[in-house]
């Protein structure tokens, strides 16, 4: 009996004849295909060949994908200490790549410095002399296969060797990403971030720059706040003296609630900023102060200065949005009765406004109606505004719209309208937790003050959930001290002591004397003689 063994790529024209030629003449030829070993099964190559940690185990057999060459190779790398590529591997790797003819090695370098699979479209931008035969020349070598019909190398560790020893790696990553960034299109800010990071690694920081902004501008879009923070990080990294892309970092801190982030990056910015520019910011920084902070004396302290800076050519928009932003924090708190004349100079200056800058003046004469007590007035405004700023997609100001809307309704004792509009709320800033965490609250309190108990209680829990997972202690804390609050009007008073005291311990920015007497309450009325004292 005689075993022979063959791959599928290279092709072996001998071993084809071969087999040929013996089925020819009567003799029997079994052929046994062979496919990737499980996961139990490398566990047991791996430790025949090393004594190593469990954690290096999994390493080496997850590294492997099946095939107990590979698996060896990295058992015997991690038994050294080594995680890079096995030089073994390297050097079959560096062989294989170096008997390619140009066309092909440059397609493979491609695939392998792409860290994935490139699909077809991907592989028709890299340009290539005779993309045909590249494909087939790297096929040929046994590296790479196909999918769907993209190609791939057969194995991550593969790959990996192939990384480690690109012929021109700056060269290599520049090409791979402008060819990913003309497959995606028009629509590919999916892929800003991937072309981005190409960029950098080929020293283009000039070009890596703008595609970080995109990325930020799209993570931001999706609501996802942490990636849109490291994508503007890097877009700062890339033009550290442009102000630009750290006013946008700082906004998306804001939106974190990071403020010392916030801060930070806001500070370092204004410092490199014309006087034309300063004002802007001082603008910019009145709106999130207005808006996500939520801090009104701190915004009119930066719109009043954005006024005092105002050079005197400035443009009219620029005008107005300062005056916006003063209509805005006397309408919160201060002197109502200004509020119509501040207006008034906004329409003047644009008497054609776009969806944010009708929304933001209609939410400015919601809150004068509030202020001023005539609750019964304030849902045809709340519309208004809140259609408006939700068609310019701007949840930050339309939590504020409904939230706000909905506590006068509250007070005026329509708690369904209220539910309704907290409702707004909350489906207006899906995706954006720093303000979707207020739209919860106030839901799952109106929820409460209507009897709904169940529904409270599920409400609140979802805004725990969501405060736990943004790591803000003041935010975990304040939805703990909700929390509280919701289990004591549905009886469950034990459980309201605990979440109440949790709240005190966090010494976040809420009433402590009222989360002491709503605790005592809580406590008195679960039969704890502690309540009274307290």
């Amino acid at each position: 009996m005689l075993v022979l063994t063959r791959r599928d790529r290279p092709v072996r024209a001998e071993a084809d004849a071969l087999a040929a030629d013996l089925a020819g003449q009567g003799v029997e030829v079994t052929e046994v295909q062979l496919g990737p070993l499980a996961s139990g099964e490398l566990t047991a190559v791996v430790c025949s060949v090393a004594s190593l940690a469990a954690e290096d185990v999994r390493r080496a057999v997850a590294a492997a994908e099946g095939n107990p060459l590979l698996a060896v190779e990295s058992a015997r790398a991690l038994a050294a200490g080594c995680t890079a590529p096995p030089s073994s591997l390297r050097a079959a790797v560096r062989a294989a790549l170096g008997a390619l003819p140009p066309g092909g090695r440059e397609l493979a370098e491609a695939i392998a410095a792409a860290g994935r699979g490139l699909a077809a479209g991907e592989i028709a931008a890299l340009e290539l002399a005779d993309r045909t035969e590249a494909e087939r020349q790297v096929l040929d070598s046994g590296l790479v296969r196909r999918e769907r019909g993209g190609l791939r190398f057969r194995h991550a560790l593969l790959a990996e060797a192939a990384r480690a020893d690109l012929l021109d790696p700056e060269s290599c990553h520049e090409r791979l990403a402008l060819a990913v960034e003309t497959a995606a299109g028009a629509t590919g800010d999916h892929v800003a971030a991937e072309v981005a990071r190409h960029l950098q690694r080929a020293g283009r920081a000039d070009l890596a720059g703008p595609r970080w902004q995109r990325a930020g501008r799209h993570a931001r879009s999706v609501g996802a706040l942490p990636e849109a923070a490291a994508f503007w990080a890097e877009a700062v990294e890339c033009a550290p003296a442009n102000p630009a892309p750290r006013l946008e970092l700082a906004e998306v801190y804001a939106w974190l609630d990071r403020r010392d982030d916030f801060e930070r990056e806001w500070l370092i910015a204004v410092d490199t900023m014309s006087v034309a520019e300063i004002v802007a910011a001082w603008n910019q920084r009145g709106r999130l102060l207005r808006g996500v902070i939520c801090h009104p004396a701190a915004s009119l302290a930066a719109y009043q200065l954005a006024e005092e800076l105002m050079p005197p050519d400035a443009p009219a928009p620029l005008r107005a949005q300062t005056l916006l932003g003063l209509a805005w924090t006397q309408a919160v708190a201060g002197d109502a009765g200004a509020v119509t004349g501040l207006l008034a100079q906004v329409e003047a200056l644009e008497p054609e406004p776009d969806d944010l800058s009708y929304g933001d003046r209609e939410h400015v004469r919601l809150l004068a109606l509030i202020l001023l007590g005539r609750f019964d007035e304030c849902v045809p405004v709340a519309e208004r505004a809140g259609t408006a700023i939700e068609r310019a997609d701007r949840p930050d100001v339309a939590y504020s719209i409904w939230v706000n809307a909905a506590c006068a309704l509250a007070c005026a004792g329509d708690l369904p309208t209220a539910l309704r509009l907290a409702d707004r709320a909350v489906a207006a800033t899906r995706g954006v937790p720093v303000v979707t965490l207020p739209c919860l609250a106030a839901r799952a309190h109106l929820l409460s003050r209507l009897g709904r108990h169940d529904e409270a209680l599920a409400t609140s829990a979802r805004q725990r959930e969501m405060a736990e997972r943004l790591d803000s202690p003041a935010l975990a804390a304040l939805a703990r001290y909700d929390a509280g609050l919701i289990a004591l009007a549905a009886g469950r008073h034990a459980e309201a002591a605990d979440l109440l005291a949790a709240a005190l311990d966090e010494h976040a920015q809420i009433s402590r004397p009222a989360a002491r007497l709503a605790r005592a309450e809580a406590l008195a009325r679960d039969g704890d003689p502690r309540g009274g004292r307290r």
